[in-house]
């Protein structure tokens, strides 16, 4: 026989006839029931919690870029790094082909006088949008802005159309952050040097009118990508010496052109039975440089470590690449290099 146990509540103690709650609650049959709810609202708390950082989360880094070719090479692989470092990023451009400074603001007062005009202005993704549409489209977290890269040298193509276009930004994009895009130089055996100059003396003179610009604009970061790049050519990544031309260029259709080992750059290339030369724009490597930097920049935070790597870059090449990225953005680095002066 199994004895059963009961526990004794006193009901009715009071002359009303009534028990307060709180004598019911204390009773030993409800202590369970009491520890029971206050687990199941803790762990309500934590999963409304965790929601709520969830749709944080699920709110995207915008960025936009108002630049060229070299805005769009830098950020080719920018959102799947920050796939990879589970971070919903998206890039919007805002980007010209051989786009100057001066192109980008002459298009903000074409759509400015002549708002009739339904093409006015509109240079912008298919030539469907303008700037000023494209700024009040959505909120941006960062803006870049570069000069074409073969102005990049000569500060006095930047105004006063950065400046012109920086207010522009900040009167339609208040919270965005504006960072400066610092492109690179060309590849030493590029047909725009003359007299002597090579990448590095390009690279000196970008850095000048680059830091000027972003001192005159108020202290503003900048996505040092070109530092990067001169860092790279210091290692075996960058240390691409290019082959004699006439070389290259006798070499009959059916044989390959020589692998440019070791070169940030496009290179060469066969079109219609001719060797051409992109000694300019970024290869796989270059634009994988690009978005490390603009990675660390835009998201403060390191991009070492980071899987994405993609095809026909290998894991080595891509620690490397990083590393080098992060020693430019986040270790200070830049690459010595004469100063060149830029006439004020």
């Amino acid at each position: 026989m199994v004895a059963i146990r009961h526990h004794s509540v006193r009901l009715n103690p009071h002359p009303t006839g009534t028990v307060p709650a709180q004598d019911i609650l204390r009773a030993p049959i409800f202590g369970p029931t009491l520890r029971v709810m206050r687990r199941v609202l803790l762990l309500f708390a934590i999963l409304l919690a965790a929601s709520a950082a969830c749709v944080a989360r699920a709110e995207p880094f915008r960025l936009l870029t108002i630049g060229n070719s070299f805005s769009k090479n830098a950020t080719t692989y920018l959102e799947s790094l920050a796939l990879a470092a589970d971070v919903n990023l998206e890039v919007h451009p805002a980007n010209i082909g051989g786009g100057r400074l001066s192109q980008h603001w002459e298009a903000v007062l074409a759509r400015q006088s002549t708002p009739q005009d339904p093409s006015a202005g509109r240079l912008y993704q298919n030539s469907k949008i303008s700037l000023q549409e494209l700024l009040d489209a959505r909120r941006y977290d960062a803006i870049t802005l570069q000069q074409f890269s073969l102005h990049s040298t000569d500060y006095g193509t930047f105004q006063p159309f950065a400046s012109n276009l920086h207010a522009l930004v900040k009167q339609l994009q208040p919270a965005a952050e504006v960072i400066v895009l610092q492109t690179w130089s060309y590849r030493d055996d590029s047909s725009e040097y003359k007299d002597g100059q090579n990448s590095s003396t390009m690279h000196a003179a970008l850095s000048v009118a680059y830091d000027r610009l972003a001192a005159d604009l108020g202290g503003l970061r900048q996505a040092r990508i070109g530092d990067a790049f001169a860092l790279a050519r210091l290692t075996p990544l960058g240390s691409f010496r290019p082959a004699d031309r006439a070389e290259v260029e006798a070499l009959s259709d059916d044989v390959p052109l020589p692998t440019e080992i070791g070169s940030l750059y496009a290179g060469s290339y066969r079109k219609n039975g001719r060797v051409q030369y992109d000694t300019k724009h970024a290869n796989t490597a270059g634009c994988y440089l690009g978005a490390c930097v603009l990675f660390e920049t835009l998201l403060r935070r390191s991009v070492v470590g980071n899987p994405f790597a993609p095809g026909g870059l290998s894991t080595s090449d891509a620690a490397a690449l990083q590393a080098i990225a992060h020693a430019v953005v986040t270790g200070g680095v830049r690459p010595a290099a004469s100063r060149i002066a830029v006439p004020h």
